[in-house]
């Protein structure tokens, strides 16, 4: 093995740059620690305002503005949306008004404050439909909201945004094109006549049928029996009033004065009792009087004086002046009798 003697020049090379290095080494060290003990005081800052400024500063309300559009036509319409947001029970707030005429632009609609909670948070928001026919860039204005704590006296404002909105006319044609005039488009006219003609006699035969079923279903009013002035009793007195006129010395009037005293009793009985008795034998009538409230002596006496006109108008007997004079008392009294069972009964129709 060889060994190079080393000059003396070059062992103190050798000894200079190894001090150089030595050196420059210890300076980067002490840079290293000067940075890391900044970056431990930056953080350090950072911590005490996260922890401290921003929450007081989270606290605080906060207003938002916000617009769907911030270039429109003249007279289109924007909806002006402007929105806080604070602590719930920490702050009272006063809402602005908005008058009806903005500078450059016209209130269109105030729509309702809108509120809505959660747990920690209150939030107000109403929206405002505006409208503009000036011409340019206009700042819709600054809304004032003022609010106070609950905790102090001191009251605060918030603002809204001041947004631009630009306000043009519609874009004009610069194609230079002309267009071809349309022609004249047909219109169809539809004639209703005949539906409303049809329409009309469906509603007409709808109300026949109505009124026909009514007519149908109601009930009919029965035409009386009999039609007369005088009450049964009266007409039957002066029907036998007027018998007693008659000449009972003439065969003639003799048939006749019988015939009309049965057909008096007749027409009384039918009339109180409502009803016919025109084809009633004096059998039929005699089997009706028991029924009426007459005794057997009664009953007995009516049948002589009806049997005695029988005999006459059938076997053309003639009667004596006094047996058919006597005929006619027998029924006047009946008939008085058969009144006093229905005084009331009057049987005017």
């Amino acid at each position: 093995m060889l060994l190079t003697p080393s000059l003396p020049g070059e062992s103190l090379s050798r000894s200079i740059s190894g001090g150089w290095g030595e050196a420059l080494k210890n300076n980067e060290q002490s840079i290293m620690v000067k940075r890391i003990n900044s970056l431990i005081f930056s953080t350090g800052i950072f911590m005490v305002l996260l922890f401290f400024v921003i929450p007081a500063k989270a606290q605080q309300p906060f207003v938002s503005t916000t617009v769907d559009k911030k270039e429109i036509l003249i007279g289109e319409q924007i909806r002006f949306t402007v929105k806080i947001i604070f602590p719930t029970n920490a702050y009272k707030v006063n809402w602005f008004s908005v008058p009806d005429s903005i500078a450059h632009f016209e209130v269109v609609e105030r729509n309702k404050i809108d509120t809505s909670f959660n747990s920690s948070t209150t939030s107000y928001e109403q929206t405002i439909l505006l409208t503009s026919f000036d011409s340019g860039q206009w700042n819709l204005p600054q809304f004032p909201i003022n609010y106070q704590s609950t905790q102090g006296n001191t009251a605060q404002e918030a603002l809204s945004e001041a947004i631009p909105i630009t306000v043009v006319y519609s874009p004009a044609d610069t194609t230079g094109q002309l267009r071809d005039i349309k022609p004249i488009m047909e219109v169809t006219i539809t004639d209703y006549t005949w539906y409303y003609v049809a329409g009309g006699a469906l509603l007409l035969l709808i109300i026949i049928y109505f009124l026909w079923r009514y007519l149908k279903k109601r009930p009919k009013k029965e035409k009386p029996l009999f039609t007369a002035q005088l009450s049964a009793y009266e007409e039957a007195v002066a029907a036998l009033k007027k018998l007693k006129e008659y000449n009972l010395q003439e065969d003639a009037q003799v048939k006749s004065y019988h015939v009309g005293l049965g057909e008096t009793f007749k027409r009384y009985v039918a009339r109180k009792q409502n009803t016919r008795f025109d084809n009633a034998t004096t059998g039929d009538l005699l089997l009706e009087m028991p029924a009426a409230g007459l005794n057997a002596d009664e009953v007995s006496s009516l049948a002589a004086a009806l049997r005695t006109g029988d005999a006459v108008k059938f076997a053309k007997y003639r009667p004596f002046a006094v047996e058919s004079e006597g005929s006619l008392e027998k029924i006047a009294v009946i008939i008085n009798r058969l009144e006093q069972k229905s005084p009331t009964q009057n049987n005017k129709s």
